[in-house]
């Protein structure tokens, strides 16, 4: 009997803005989610960084799946942070010219690719 996947809850996303060396201003996002009571179907996380550009058009600036363990996911290209607390997870990406307005997903995947549904946050 095929186990349902436990979706994120709680999506909250923070953006950290700065110059690099050559005076650009950047950012990385900052994904904070609460975990379901029980995360040992989690195998991997996926997240969807996208960009509005029109009245319904939106551009994906990132689209990764990320392994839901430390070691591996600090491996992921534009993962700069991953770490859970007993019940949050927080996944750092980037780096980003400087965003205006954003909208984040992530959704939970089990061993078998299934996915669960999205937590979105959008910052308009």
């Amino acid at each position: 009997m095929p186990q349902e996947v436990p979706a994120p809850q709680n999506l909250m996303v923070t953006l950290t803005g700065y110059r690099n060396p050559d005076n650009v201003l950047k950012c990385k996002l900052y994904y904070m989610v609460t975990l379901p009571v029980d995360p040992s179907r989690i195998k991997n996380v996926h997240l969807i960084l996208e960009k509005p550009t029109g009245d319904l058009e939106k551009e994906t600036l990132s689209d990764i799946l990320i392994p839901f363990d430390w070691a591996k996911a600090q491996k992921v290209d534009g993962v700069v942070s991953f770490y859970t607390t007993r019940n949050i997870l927080y996944i750092g990406i980037g780096e980003y010219d400087l965003l205006r307005r954003y909208e984040c997903k992530i959704s939970f995947l089990n061993e078998n690719g299934e996915e669960s549904r999205f937590a979105i946050f959008k910052k308009q």
